[in-house]
């Protein structure tokens, strides 16, 4: 026979007298009353675990904390550590050369003239020294030098550099390790290398020139600017019924304060007023320039007068009037006053010269010293340029190159020395006229032509803005468009005529034909011409064979 067993339902044996599956003793009156010792000794279990697990948990937060409040008294101590005036590195520097054309002047300061009268000029060769802001190196952290964070960061910058026109900060960069403990301690480290302003800082660093006219001390004011090295000054205010103003300005030649001398250059002007007197001397020392945009973009100044109490030559840089659109006259009281091709620039001027003197005068945009011609208003008003009879020279001729506005030139017989380089004619020029009778060029249909030195063939002047679609090139001539070995094109030109005596300049050159004459399309040519082969080689439009 068998039981079975009440704790699992398990057959057994008859004579068992405990379950192997159960532990169920047939000796004990209940199955609850077994297994109530069970139940309350894995309860007991569990609560001990619980408890084991919470207090290493704790243990384990409390040494974290520990460990960085430790890393964070030390990052304290390192940062007292530090110096409070850090050592800033050198500023570099290096010298240029640099080739100026200054007036020559006795040891009084009179200006040299030669035998027509004219300011005589020299040209030296100074060096510029020029000081470089000091290079920086990015400073590690405590913790970046530990781990050796750079090996990690070579891809970002060395240094933030915020850059106010003279002075430069630089803001180090932090690793991972630093920003987070800055994080966790808030530890602001300085973003700028010494806060603190020197008194060789103040020394070094330019004021910034208030606007006003009317609150400017009386007192001349130096200030220096590192950079380059140049002492800096603000006349006193002049007033006028016509207005206020003043100047600024410094050395001659400011990288060169020894062929400098006691001269200075005004360098800008500040002030309301209409009628503008420029001064002779500044606490006793010589004004011998008007430097480039020292009068720019003023709508109130309409005369500019030169004291005639000196006899220092004063030079007129280029564009040192710039953008005056009120401005029609200049007082050149100052007999030594000398002009740069390109000394104004939109500047309606309608007369320079001295009060009362007929020698130098302005005619219709165009300026002349005697019978010279020498300067040309660069302004919309003025178009054409017509050279009288009486003028027999061209002073400067350059400054035609740099007139944009200049559309048309009408030379008179009489001019002797026409240029013949074509970077003395500007690129908005469409017509150049030459009255007949001149012995050494002449005009045809707006091109002006000039001889060799050798032979009887002659060049051309193409106006690089001329709009005509056809052009006949005249007998013993070459016709040719360019600045030298820089080219300039000309869009207009469609057809040209070559009779058997005309030419055109490099006929086997397609650079020539793609960048001087991009829209040429036919070129008429007689049968026998001499660069037949060349041009029917190369130039890819029409070529017609017409006996003409």
């Amino acid at each position: 026979m068998s039981k079975k067993c009440p704790g699992c339902g398990k057959e057994l044996p008859e004579e068992s007298n405990f379950c192997l599956s159960c532990f169920y003793s047939f000796d004990k009156p209940s199955v609850s009353k077994r297994r109530k010792p069970l139940i309350i000794f894995f309860a007991n279990l569990k609560s001990k675990i619980t408890k084991r697990v919470l207090k290493r948990s704790l243990t384990a937060l409390a040494s974290l904390a520990l460990f960085l409040l430790v890393m964070g008294i030390c990052i304290v101590a390192l940062k007292n550590a530090k110096s409070s005036d850090p050592v800033l590195p050198e500023p570099e520097t290096t010298v240029i050369a640099e080739t100026l054309t200054i007036p020559v002047t006795q040891e009084n300061g009179e200006a040299v003239t030669d035998e027509n009268g004219e300011d005589v000029f020299q040209v030296v060769e100074v060096t510029k020294t020029v000081t470089l802001p000091p290079s920086t190196t990015e400073k590690k952290g405590f913790f970046d030098k530990i781990f050796d964070s750079d090996t990690k960061n070579n891809s970002q910058s060395k240094n933030d550099k915020t850059t106010d026109g003279k002075n430069t900060a630089t803001t180090e960069k932090k690793g991972f390790f630093d920003q987070l403990a800055d994080s966790i301690f808030g530890d602001k480290e300085e973003t700028t290398e010494n806060r603190q302003t020197t008194a060789e800082e103040h020394a070094t660093t330019p004021a910034t020139t208030a606007p006003s006219t009317t609150s400017k001390p009386a007192t001349t004011t130096e200030k220096t600017t590192q950079a380059t090295a140049t002492t800096v000054g603000t006349t006193a205010v002049t007033t006028t019924p016509s207005g206020s103003y003043y100047f600024e300005y410094e050395p001659l030649y400011p990288n060169n304060l020894e062929n400098s001398g006691n001269r200075i250059r005004l360098t800008k002007y500040v002030g309301d007023a209409s009628i503008v007197t420029v001064p002779c001397s500044v606490d006793g020392k010589p004004v011998a320039g008007i430097y480039t945009d020292c009068f720019i973009d003023n709508s109130k100044i309409k005369e500019i007068h030169f004291d005639d109490t000196t006899t220092t030559t004063i030079s007129l840089y280029s564009h040192s009037f710039n953008n005056l659109s009120s401005l029609t006259k200049i007082v050149t009281n100052n007999k030594g006053v000398h002009m740069n091709g390109d000394f104004a620039c939109k500047c309606p001027i309608t007369y320079i010269g001295k009060d009362g003197s007929t020698n130098n005068k302005l005619i219709d945009g165009a300026y002349y010293k005697g019978t010279v011609f020498y300067w040309f208003t660069d302004h919309p008003s003025y178009t054409t340029l017509t050279l009288p009879d009486w003028c027999t020279k061209i002073d400067n001729s350059s400054d035609l190159g740099n007139c944009s506005n200049l559309k048309v030139l009408n030379i008179h017989k009489n001019v002797s020395n026409v240029q013949t380089s074509a970077w003395d004619y500007g690129d908005g020029l469409k017509e150049i006229n030459v009255e007949k009778g001149h012995p050494t060029v002449f005009s045809h249909d707006g091109v002006m032509f000039y001889k060799w030195s050798t032979g009887s063939i002659y060049d051309c002047i193409y106006p690089y803005s001329k709009t005509d679609k056809t052009f006949k090139v005249p007998e013993n001539c070459y016709l040719s468009i360019g600045k030298s070995s820089v080219f300039t094109t000309n869009p207009y030109l469609e057809e040209v005529w070559l009779s058997s005596t005309s030419y055109l300049k490099s006929p086997d050159s397609k650079y020539m034909y793609d960048t001087c004459y991009p829209n040429l399309k036919r070129i008429y040519i007689s049968p026998d011409h001499p660069q037949y082969d060349k041009i029917a080689k190369t130039f890819k439009g029409e070529l017609i064979v017409k006996d003409f």
